[in-house]
């Protein structure tokens, strides 16, 4: 009689309560966020840098928009659309400085 009350105490614990269950083993052995992803290709890493620098030359707010979505999570890669946005705007000020001083002259 006991021992079918040991076997049935046994029977009810979850699998979290026992150490060698696959289920703590993983919880265990689980890896970080940054294990997991996989490991960048340099190619497409240059390319997507030259991209993202590309449309903020051309259009500044996007870039603009770009380099806070990217700041905080890849802040190496943040460098490329934040210096294109700034000589995009740049560029933009200067031509509508220039097209007012050759009007007035």
């Amino acid at each position: 009689m006991q021992e079918s009350k040991s076997n049935d105490s046994q029977k009810n614990k979850t699998d979290d309560d026992n150490p060698s269950s696959v289920y703590s083993e993983l919880y265990h052995l689980s890896k970080t966020r940054d294990e997991w992803e996989p490991k960048p290709n340099p190619t497409r890493r240059i390319i997507m840098n030259t991209f993202y620098f590309m449309v903020g030359i051309v259009l500044p707010i996007a870039g603009f928009m770009i380099w806070v979505v990217f700041k905080d999570d890849r802040p190496e890669d943040a460098i490329y659309p934040g210096i294109g946005t700034l000589i995009g705007t740049i560029m933009l000020v200067s031509f509508n400085v220039l097209r007012l001083v050759v009007r007035w002259y």
